[in-house]
């Protein structure tokens, strides 16, 4: 089957096209021994329901979602193996609405503005939908929509509007949702509490708890997560080579992550323990010397296995920069 025309493949695997948009069938049939009858004749069916109707010339699909299913006989009777493509097909008609951005990760605040005729927010009668799932949302008024792409798989959606007037889904624009960027690790080992900082893009705003640097599982308290840089300090893990992972999560449960950053080693002071990074620590370990620990000062109790204590300034929150 060829597409006469622009299309693009949505994340469930259907051919999107506009409804002006015509398919064409072709067909040859192959030697066999060094002979081939010819190709007899070409026939598809739309959707399940509908009847088979014998190909003749190129065709057009009417707006919604479809199924073709088609197959050649050449002269001898010889059928091939049926054929079958999905197809979402739009009026073609530009959109009066922009949506702002059209791409990224999931998690990310989006925006669709408008001329007017959003009309008031209704609850459930005024929703946008990413493909087929609810987006949340946090402003709706007359001409701008704002809200949150949810936790979907990688690939391209449909996003349109639902109000107590539209009658239905009304198209708006395509959101690809993307991986979490490349980025670049700036510290490879280090101590308890080291600095780390990762360079990018795509990142993304910073999210509270649903935007996060995993070490080792635990998580980092970060300073800076904006849409190229992360920042942060490296928690109470075990020494040794620990792995780090970006993750971005969605208040449905979606989750996506950007892994494979193996760092370290995170020596401890005395090679054996030491706990509370931000707060109270306590360090173990037959050290004979004062010791000095994110910058304050402990004097270590010789061959014995008793804390140490000091209070480390409380840590604020990151800060978009």
């Amino acid at each position: 089957m060829q597409v006469l025309g622009s299309s693009s493949t949505d994340a469930q695997g259907r051919i999107d096209i506009a409804a002006t948009t015509t398919l064409a069938l072709s067909a040859v049939d192959p030697l066999s021994n060094g002979v081939a009858s010819g190709v007899g004749r070409t026939a598809y069916v739309i959707d399940a329901s509908s009847s088979i109707t014998p190909y003749t010339s190129p065709f057009n699909l009417t707006v919604g979602t479809h199924t073709v299913n088609y197959l050649s006989v050449d002269n001898v009777g010889n059928r091939e193996t049926l054929h079958t493509s999905s197809f979402s097909v739009t009026s073609g008609v530009v959109s009066p609405y922009a949506l702002n951005p059209s791409t990224g990760p999931i998690g990310i605040p989006f925006a669709i503005t408008g001329p007017g005729g959003f009309g008031s927010y209704a609850g459930a009668n005024t929703q946008v939908f990413i493909g087929t799932t609810t987006a949340p949302l946090s402003v709706w008024n007359d001409t701008n929509i704002q809200g949150t792409i949810p936790g979907l798989a990688l690939g391209s959606y449909a996003v349109t509007i639902s109000t107590p007037g539209s009658g239905g889904p009304v198209f708006t624009a395509n959101f690809t949702v993307t991986a979490l960027s490349s980025a670049t690790l700036t510290t490879a080992s280090g101590p308890i509490g080291s600095p780390f900082a990762f360079t990018g893009s795509g990142f993304g705003p910073y999210a509270g708890a649903l935007t996060r640097v995993l070490v080792a599982g635990t998580t980092a308290p970060l300073s800076v997560w904006n849409d190229n840089n992360i920042a942060g300090n490296i928690p109470f893990v075990s020494s040794g080579t620990q792995p780090l992972v970006i993750q971005r999560a969605t208040s449905d449960g979606g989750l996506e992550s950007r892994a494979n950053f193996p760092t370290g080693p995170w020596p401890f002071l005395d090679g054996e323990s030491v706990g509370g990074v931000f707060g109270e620590a306590r360090v173990y370990g037959p050290k004979l010397a004062s010791e000095r620990l994110h910058g304050i000062q402990a004097r270590a109790i010789p061959r014995r296995r008793e804390p140490l204590h000091a209070t480390f300034p409380p840590r604020v929150g990151p800060v978009e920069s």
